[in-house]
């Protein structure tokens, strides 16, 4: 048997603490081997790319951009904007939204 020098504390909830003090205690291992079996055993899934956060912070904006722009049509259509036309919002608004897409889909 290995000589066992590192200590791993762990905080779980009183709901996870009793699943897996029940599946231990099926298993008739202690707490501490089944957790060393089941790490053994486990399949990873990665459920949620790691996103750089210089990227994160240029799709935040991207987002905010395209909430700015949707207030834009809003005033446009209320008729406190008259120096665009829609066009041509509609045609930057896509162009933005293209964009935050394109980072989106190369993320995933």
């Amino acid at each position: 048997m290995k000589n066992k020098t590192r200590r791993l504390n762990i905080l779980v909830t009183p709901d996870e603490y009793r699943s897996i003090h029940s599946k231990a205690r099926q298993c008739e291992l202690p707490i501490s081997h089944f957790l060393i079996e089941a790490s053994r055993k486990v399949e990873i899934k990665m459920y949620r790319k790691t996103i750089p956060a210089s990227v994160s912070k240029v799709v935040l904006a991207l987002t905010l951009t395209a909430s700015n722009f949707n207030q834009l049509v809003r005033h446009l259509h209320q008729g406190k904007i008259q120096h665009i036309t829609e066009n041509e919002l509609k045609y930057y608004g896509e162009k933005i939204l293209l964009l935050a897409g394109e980072i989106k889909n190369t993320l995933q």
